[in-house]
């Protein structure tokens, strides 16, 4: 078996390694990001006798050059975060926002240095991470309808049920399966599309208990347009119009059906009337507006260029302490926009907006369907969170991004919308 090892193999065995270890350990993320590195710099001629060649073409400037121009839009993020070392003061949170930003440059570096890849180990790409999250999907369902009473009281208070990672990535990530399974569903016959609709709708259904709002967001954006383009597609408008009136109808449903979806409702009207009542701190809908108010405070005083990402931490800790004393939980703010304006200012924003958008418009190819999901979700998800400046899903959306701009060009395929 070691004789048939390949290089090709080393290179996807460890991007599958990565998209699981994505939901269980960091430190193995970072590790399958440096070792995807070591396999463009190098190649393994042969395992016995063991051979191992210098990668030359690293240095081929023509190389990258010709690479597709979006490995490019993705870097740009990290040089965003770099050239910010000009009006930032404190240069060590500097360097570990520039090592959180580091798989925006080594994944487009890997893939850069590797053959495209087929439709099949795309497809078996999507299944490790579709199973993945089906795995652990079943595992929080199995902790949940033990502690059914403590996990409503959770959700009572502000709080979710346990899932792996956050609660809100794990439902984002939840949420991207689904839409994949879906969409591969679309493309099989047999077996494989009973089990991808199967993993679909269970997906859905679980999204639905575990009632967070940002994967239930991008799950009825994304997922619902998809599905209604797809219907209006192949079977016209009147099914069209079928499948809008149960996606209308099925957050009422899930109301009525779903202890945990109306625990997190009444949660939600309480936060907001405390919000009114002018006691924001420490629930959760109040935080995250008190630190979007913060943020647009830093961004006004540093129109331009902003705070820097060094210092965005510590001002916005001074902002606290100035003006809401009583929140005990300090955070950055919750709007990936608004954080990158305070961190970067106008010019900043423009900048990282010219890459997202480049990512979503440029060349664009219905083939890489997935890449302008994986865009949307972070435009929308940017709303509520700060995606990209977390190292997993900075690791998620770059990995996917590459995987896609990586595809080779298969014409046969036929597409789902």
């Amino acid at each position: 078996m070691i004789d048939s090892l390949r290089h090709r193999h080393l290179f996807l065995g460890t991007l599958h390694v990565l998209l699981i270890a994505i939901f269980f350990s960091k430190a193995l993320v970072s590790i399958c990001l440096w070792v995807l590195v070591v396999l463009s710099v190098c190649r393994f001629v042969s395992m016995r006798p063991f051979q191992l060649a210098f990668n030359k073409e690293v240095f081929n400037l023509n190389r990258y050059e010709s690479s597709d121009r979006r490995f490019l839009f993705l870097a740009g993020f990290f040089v965003l975060t770099l050239l910010s070392i000009i009006n930032s003061a404190n240069l060590a949170a500097w360097l570990q926002i520039l090592l959180l930003k580091t798989p925006f440059v080594l994944l487009p570096f890997a893939f850069i240095h590797h053959p495209k890849l087929s439709a099949r180990q795309l497809e078996l790409l999507y299944m490790a991470f579709i199973v993945t999250v089906l795995l652990c999907s079943v595992g929080v369902l199995i902790c949940y309808f033990f502690s059914l009473e403590l996990a409503h009281d959770r959700i009572g208070v502000g709080k979710s049920i346990l899932t792996p990672l956050t609660h809100v990535k794990f439902s984002v990530l939840g949420a991207f399966a689904a839409i994949a399974s879906g969409y591969y569903s679309i493309r099989h016959t047999g077996r494989n599309r009973i089990f991808l609709i199967a993993s679909s709708l269970f997906l859905i259904v679980f999204l639905h208990i575990l009632a967070v709002r940002s994967g239930l967001l991008i799950l009825y954006v994304i997922g619902g347009a998809l599905l209604l383009l797809y219907f209006g597609k192949t079977k016209g408008m009147f099914a069209a119009f079928g499948i809008g009136f149960l996606l209308s109808t099925m957050p009422i449903a899930a109301y009525v059906a779903l202890p945990s979806v109306k625990q997190k409702v009444h949660y939600m009207l309480y936060d907001f009337k405390k919000i009114k009542q002018g006691d924001a701190a420490n629930y959760s809908d109040g935080e995250r507006l008190r630190s979007l108010s913060i943020g647009m405070n830093i961004w006004q005083e540093h129109p331009l260029i902003g705070i820097g990402a060094g210092d965005i931490r510590d001002e916005c800790d001074l902002w606290y302490g100035r003006h809401f004393p009583d929140s005990t939980k300090k955070i950055l703010p919750h709007n990936q926009f608004v954080l990158v304006g305070a961190s970067y200012g106008a010019l900043g924003v423009f900048f990282f907006l010219l890459c997202l958008v480049n990512l979503l418009m440029y060349n664009f190819d219905r083939s890489r369907i997935l890449l302008q999901i994986m865009v949307v979700l972070i435009l929308i998800y940017g709303m509520v969170e700060k995606p990209l400046d977390e190292y997993v899903f900075v690791t998620v959306f770059t990995l996917f991004c590459c995987i896609e701009i990586h595809r080779l060009k298969d014409k046969a395929i036929h597409h789902a919308v």
